[in-house]
């Protein structure tokens, strides 16, 4: 390897990932709280509304994972800077 070279990745670059997917799981649950609020006020009663509620539900539980999966991944990139960290410094 050539001097000065890094081998590995570069944890500033991991950290700046990891802050964009903690923002972007931030922003999607804030989505799916307005979303909560907005099928929550809809005056209407009948089969149809208890499908939309149903649909809902499902639909929701879509964004709580994926924003489970955004913070997994966030954590693992704050892990791997670390790591990187650690080999770096020789420590």
């Amino acid at each position: 390897m050539a001097a000065g070279a890094r081998r590995g990745s570069d944890p500033d670059s991991l950290r700046s990932s990891r802050s964009t997917l903690a923002a972007v799981a931030e922003r999607l649950g804030g989505l799916a709280a307005e979303c909560d609020a907005a099928v929550a006020s809809v005056r209407w009663a009948g089969d149809d509304a208890d499908e939309l509620r149903l649909a809902w539900r499902s639909v929701r539980a879509s964004f709580d994972e994926a924003v489970g999966g955004l913070l997994g991944a966030a954590r693992r990139l704050e892990a791997e800077a670390a790591e990187q960290d650690l080999a770096s410094t020789g420590a």
